[in-house]
């Protein structure tokens, strides 16, 4: 059994890769695919479901990106090896074209398959493991590949496919030794659903001005200058949630919450963070503290006299994500004279 939760919680693990003297990861200097996006962010069986995938793939001083791919490895298992096709030579199928995609899956046929591997790692306890893959879902990937001139660019995306009775799974797991708090969050959890980044709001740090930003470029400052960039956030589009440790002796649920990341992104000047989050209460006063400080804001430095983009814009993105596979995002231009 131990084996098959250490194969779950594998699904979770993506190794980022590191390295000295590597650039600006902030810095739009090239085709990047910054976020992508799925509504709803998590797909709940029984019958066949579809939703909408969108990519924010994006160039600097507002080039286009000429053409967009997308598509899944042919082969899918549980260990969500299935992003891989692209570079060990096995074959995909293509989805579609453009910036959003409508994605189809039957929830039903692809936890089945996933039991019939999990059950391979613990042949004694199938009843156990299919309740187990119910409750805690699997990942279906998909691909979209990014083209513009000779630079090209792969990222992926992973769905969340859960069964039925994923939403009583906080209600059964309460049952065990350790995991009492989960039953507070009720008999049936609804599904993940997307946070809301309603917003993006500037104050200049030396003459106090603030406002709404635009994609048009409506703010302009004075080369070198600073702004506070700033997102307003729905608060109550972030959602509690059980969460499932798959890696303890037994699994064990606690009670969750969604807490928000927002990463940056801009094609000129300086971001003093490439990202800021308010991170997840530990306690229960906590959690129930109204006035629990959010660090979401970031500082941008306006770029040098002589590195003023030609139209004067310099094109900045925020990314919203709750933790759990949830994505928004606002792109907004401020004009440097």
């Amino acid at each position: 059994m131990r084996r098959l939760l250490l194969a779950l919680a594998a699904w979770a693990l993506l190794l980022p890769a590191c390295g000295k003297d590597l650039p600006d990861p902030t810095l739009v200097d090239r085709l990047r695919v910054l976020a992508l996006k799925v509504e709803p962010p998590e797909l709940r069986g029984p019958r066949r479901i579809e939703a909408e995938l969108s990519v924010l793939a994006v160039r600097p001083k507002g080039e286009i990106v000429q053409q967009l791919r997308w598509y899944r490895c042919s082969d899918w298992d549980l260990n969500s090896n299935s992003f891989m096709c692209p570079f060990n030579g096995l074959g995909s199928e293509e989805l579609g074209s453009g910036e959003t995609l409508t994605y189809s899956v039957d929830p039903d046929d692809l936890l089945e398959l996933a039991k019939e591997q999990a059950r391979q790692l613990a042949p004694d306890r199938a009843e156990e493991v299919d309740l187990l893959v119910e409750m805690i879902g699997v990942w279906d990937t998909v691909n979209v590949s990014a083209i513009a001139g000779d630079e090209r660019v792969e990222s992926t995306k992973r769905i969340v496919i859960s069964g039925e009775s994923a939403g009583q799974a906080a209600m059964v797991m309460s049952q065990f030794p350790g995991s009492e708090e989960c039953k507070e969050l009720g008999p049936d959890v609804p599904p993940n659903s997307n946070p809301v980044l309603i917003e993006m709001r500037y104050r200049h740090t030396e003459t106090g001005e603030a406002g709404l930003l635009d994609d048009v470029g409506s703010v302009t400052i004075l080369a070198d200058e600073e702004l506070e960039l700033r997102p307003i956030v729905d608060w109550e589009s972030l959602e509690p949630y059980p969460q499932i440790d798959v890696l303890a002796e037994l699994p064990v649920c606690r009670a969750s919450e969604e807490f928000p990341i927002v990463s940056w992104f801009c094609d000129g000047g300086k971001l003093l963070e490439g990202d800021t989050a308010v991170p997840p209460a530990q306690t229960e006063a906590e959690r129930e503290d109204p006035n629990r400080l959010a660090r979401l804001y970031t500082y941008w430095t306006a770029p040098a006299e002589k590195d003023i983009p030609l139209d004067g814009l310099v094109r900045c993105w925020a990314i919203l994500r709750d933790g759990r596979g949830g994505t928004d995002w606002q792109g907004f231009a401020i004009r440097v004279e």
